[in-house]
């Protein structure tokens, strides 16, 4: 037969995926910790007021100890927005943009979402800033602070930044100013009013990222002398002789006008605890509208930090270490559709690569082969199902670089270098005794340096 142009059967276009009637909202913050006071025994609960998060932990499950991939703004969010350890993309810094990299042809977890007939929308920090690849998005806003609200800009000295805190006022007209954080709430409260059809909902905010600001109404929430627990004795002892250098160097530090250091970060914590209860309102605010809009019991919800902060200590005023200060953070899954434990906490160590294969299974989608993480579905249904090690890392410069497993109670940082930390996190929470030289606890670190073996993370000839 002699096709004759014009008049063969037009190629059909592929139907759009139909997505399930299920919503996705990501809420995204900076620098949020874990209070490890609690675990050190110096308090029974901790002081932090977060009546909403707690709230969402009812109709959820709280992950207690949830590990960032690598702590630090930019690996951070990539590794868990594509599934991905920085081991296997190399992406370990600030400067590197997904989009220089395919990564296994993995689309980044809005992209997947897209893709499966979501409508995407995003406002604020979800990749690092000024790594927004608009393509990803249906509908996207970023904002930025009234006058009168942002603290000035850190100076630095030497390579070193320093941490500012403190409240913030009325704007110039006397209106009350508001921060990008509100902003960006009250444009994600719009989106939902007005998205049509299932949609994925991700809002990164700026706080309690630094400078710890916020309002003047919480400017006597929290006491620093009474709420703020002393630094135990343990920071003034030999500590930093059992580890390298680079477990505790740090380029941030205190405001260089307090004299007083121990005030300073006594001042310093109160401030921050402050701009997480004012996150905590702006949560409030989002679930407040979920309910009103009657989203409630078709949308999950996952709140999570990129990574924590040390606020002092081992004598450290920043992130990018892996102490419990740094690596650890909030961690919170509600779906509305699986019951069986709200209201858990669960104690298992995870990590953040295991958010993107759990959404897939969630909301019933495929999932790249590539993925590194695991489905946390076993733990949203039995907090004390068993679990795979969590894992975190930091940048592979000569010297540096070094690795993090927890299993349950003992926590390994394997460096490079050969000098190692061991530390058992039930009888040791602030992690100031290294036991990796004890001879006692040569099969426990073995043991370790297995599961980075067996997850990818170290070679097999990978030396104990």
């Amino acid at each position: 037969m002699i096709a004759i142009a014009g008049c063969s059967e037009p190629a059909k276009t592929p139907a759009a995926p139909q997505p399930p009637d299920r919503n996705m909202l990501l809420i995204y913050v900076e620098d949020m910790g874990v209070d490890l006071t609690v675990d050190m025994g110096q308090v029974d609960v901790s002081p932090i007021q977060t009546p909403n998060l707690d709230g969402l932990a009812k109709r959820g499950v709280h992950f207690r100890n949830a590990y960032s991939p690598v702590p630090l703004c930019n690996p951070a969010r990539l590794a868990t927005l594509f599934g991905l350890r920085p081991s296997t993309t190399g992406a370990f810094l600030n400067r590197h943009s997904f989009r220089e990299n395919t990564w296994f042809d993995v689309p980044c977890l809005p992209l997947k979402f897209k893709q499966e007939g979501f409508r995407t929308l995003g406002t604020g920090k979800i990749f690092h800033k000024g790594f927004v690849d608009r393509s990803i998005w249906d509908q996207y806003q970023r904002f930025r602070s009234d006058e009168g609200v942002e603290q000035p800009e850190d100076p630095r000295e030497g390579g070193r930044r320093y941490v500012f805190y403190g409240p913030y006022e009325n704007g110039p007209d006397g209106s009350l100013a508001q921060t990008a954080d509100t902003k960006q709430t009250n444009a994600c409260i719009e989106m939902m009013k007005s998205a049509d059809g299932p949609f994925f909902l991700a809002v990164g905010y700026h706080a309690p990222h630094s400078p710890y600001v916020y309002p003047e109404r919480f400017g006597n929430l929290y006491d620093p002398d009474r709420d703020v627990p002393p630094l135990p004795d343990a920071e003034a002892s030999e500590w930093k002789t059992q580890v390298p250098e680079a477990a505790w160097e740090c380029i941030l530090d205190l405001d260089p006008k307090i004299t007083d250091r121990e005030k300073g970060r006594r001042e310093a914590t109160v401030a921050y605890w402050r701009t997480m209860t004012s996150i905590d309102e702006e949560v409030g605010r989002l679930l407040d509208a979920v309910e009103e809009l009657g989203l409630t019991e078709k949308t999950a919800v996952v709140f999570l930090s990129d990574h924590g902060f040390s606020n002092g200590h081992h004598d450290r005023w920043g992130k990018d270490k892996l102490y419990e200060w740094s690596a650890r953070t909030w961690f919170t899954v509600s779906v509305p559709w699986m019951e069986a434990a709200h209201g858990q906490v669960c104690n298992r160590p995870i990590d953040h690569v295991d958010l993107y294969p759990t959404l897939m299974d969630l909301f019933g989608l495929s999932a790249p082969a590539a993925l590194e993480g695991d489905s946390l579905r076993p733990l949203l249904e039995d907090p004390q199902a068993p679990f795979k090690p969590a894992i975190a890392m930091t940048e592979p410069d000569p010297g540096t670089e070094a690795y993090m497993v927890r299993k349950d109670r003992y926590k390994l940082i394997y460096w490079e270098t050969g000098t190692h930390q061991l530390y058992d996190l039930v009888e040791d929470a602030g992690e100031y005794r290294n036991l990796s030289a004890d001879p006692q606890y040569e099969s426990v670190i073995a043991e370790h340096v297995q599961m980075l073996r067996d997850e990818g993370v170290l070679s097999e000839d990978a030396g104990p």
